[in-house]
């Protein structure tokens, strides 16, 4: 990846890094303004768990996927390459339970939580497939599934987007907008991803 990309991701997973943090452990820790999308019941010391659980994972998975992009660590610095690797890899499967149990609370019903139960499989799906094929020592495979794993990383960025653009500036109804900017940053993902893969040089 050239220089200039891959430094935008890491400008943009600290930039999350220090918008989430401030948002859900300081100016709200109770979640309570994401709490009144909420219509059906939940067991809440379960769910908060689940959610700061989910969170960590998301931004530990967020901030160690640039890193394998960096070609001087990938070449020149392996363990190192290695390291970040397994964590960034670790996060994200660990991740599956948490992300899977939230999905059938996820607001806007049904429509939402198929669109992040997909989410979630495909996530570990491509994140899984990049391990597999390092271990088989494909490393051109590994670069390209490590590729679709980072951009569904960086869907749940897309999400919050798109709903701020929906429901703030065209005040659609939430209800609307939630599995609607769901399934379109799962979508926009999956596509950025083929799309820059369809390029001749990624690496």
């Amino acid at each position: 990846m050239k220089k200039i990309l891959i430094g935008t991701l890491f400008f943009i997973s600290f930039a999350w890094l220090l918008h989430t943090f401030s948002k859900n452990f300081i100016v709200d820790p109770m979640f309570s303004k994401f709490l009144s999308y909420k219509t059906i019941p939940i067991n809440q010391d379960i769910w908060f768990i689940f959610l700061r659980i989910h969170i960590v994972l998301a931004l530990v998975s967020l901030l160690t996927g640039p890193f394998g992009f960096v070609y001087k660590i990938r070449e020149k610095k392996i363990n190192l390459h290695r390291i970040t690797g397994k964590v960034y890899i670790a996060s994200i499967v660990l991740n599956f339970v948490p992300s899977l149990y939230l999905a059938f609370y996820a607001t806007g019903g049904l429509i939402s939580t198929l669109g992040f139960i997909f989410l979630d499989i495909s996530w570990v799906l491509t994140t899984w497939m990049a391990y597999q094929t390092i271990r088989k020592k494909k490393v051109q495979e590994h670069r390209k599934w490590m590729i679709r794993s980072y951009t569904l990383t960086l869907a749940n960025i897309q999400l919050y987007v798109l709903k701020t653009i929906f429901n703030t500036g065209l005040d659609i109804n939430i209800e609307i907008v939630y599995p609607l900017s769901i399934w379109l940053s799962l979508l926009l993902s999956l596509l950025i991803a083929e799309m820059y893969l369809r390029r001749k040089k990624y690496s």
